[in-house]
């Protein structure tokens, strides 16, 4: 699924009507899930400064023998190993649906400026289009589509021992269920179905940067539950055991 970038340039028509250039964010992918993280507005920051990159590719890159204690083996890490990389896609789609509402909110906002029924109209057009591209969002997600996929539920992690770690799960599309992002039935024909629909964006990007500040915990947690477990004893716990 084609996914716009904000970065990318809009064309603007003389009627006031908005033709959106679509491009994905390949670039996104290959910085990985610290990169995501450092991307997150400022109300969704709530990390430490840390290279998270370098802390993933350790854990994921630890060989299939790695213990603590002589106990833990890789299949008690590899449910996490699961779960960070579930996050990570996760975390790249609710990254594009964010550009993708960023640019719903531009278009509703010149509608608000419009005078014109026709140009009014012609922007509902546009904006209906980014509306059903979230729907395609999770194309992008690969594993993590487990958590924001029509079908997602939470995900329930054994780690060592007795303990339970649930993830949440954020459907993420413009049905009810997901973003509630109904179509502009009356095309912007009067100013009222502009503000109904300039508030429901506003709630949808409120949801979704709680999301993302949800998944940006759960990761940290996981990661550092990771390299915990994968990490060789102490020379203190060695003489201790």
């Amino acid at each position: 699924m084609a996914v716009v970038s904000k970065k990318q340039k809009q064309k603007t028509s003389r009627d006031g009507g908005q033709k959106l250039q679509n491009g994905p964010d390949e670039n996104a992918k290959k910085r990985g899930i610290g990169g995501l993280f450092k991307k997150r507005k400022p109300e969704a920051a709530v990390l430490p400064a840390i290279d998270l990159d370098a802390s993933l590719n350790r854990a994921m890159r630890a060989p299939k023998g790695a213990r603590k204690s002589g106990e833990v083996r890789l299949r008690d890490s590899q449910a996490v190993r699961d779960a960070l990389t579930a996050i990570e896609g996760a975390l790249y789609a609710l990254d594009q649906a964010d550009e993708i509402l960023e640019q719903c909110l531009e278009v509703i906002k010149s509608a608000k400026h419009s005078e014109e029924v026709g140009a009014r109209a012609l922007l509902a057009e546009s904006y209906d289009e980014l509306r059903l591209g979230l729907d395609g969002v999770n194309a992008e997600a690969g594993d993590g589509v487990s958590l924001i996929g029509e079908a997602a539920e939470n995900l329930d992690i054994e780690m060592t021992g007795h303990a339970r770690y649930a993830i949440a799960a954020f459907r993420l599309d413009s049905s009810p269920k997901g973003l509630n992002l109904p179509p502009p039935l009356e095309a912007f024909a009067d100013m009222a179905e502009v503000d109904q629909t300039l508030a429901q964006v506003t709630r949808a990007q409120t949801r979704l940067e709680r999301a993302t500040a949800g998944y940006c915990r759960d990761a940290k947690f996981l990661m550092a539950r990771l390299q915990s477990m994968i990490s060789p004893p102490s020379a203190d716990a060695r003489q201790a055991s």
